[in-house]
């Protein structure tokens, strides 16, 4: 998937009333080292209306 398309896709899941984002809890470094790092989190959002909790991978570079 290209980036312009990720974006869309994040910015139609953002504006998607269904789907909300209430709390991230437990956010754990697990690697960095200066340009790529990763860890975990615990989400907590609403779909269509229930709480719906899950422990994530997060990833990013700089």
């Amino acid at each position: 998937m290209d980036e312009k398309a990720w974006i869309d896709e994040m910015l139609k899941l953002y504006s998607d009333e269904s789907f909300k984002l209430l709390s991230y809890d437990n956010v754990k470094a697990d690697f960095d080292d200066g340009s790529f790092n990763y860890g975990h989190a615990d989400l907590t959002c609403v779909l269509d209306g229930s709480p719906l909790k899950v422990r994530t991978i997060v990833t990013g570079n700089i």
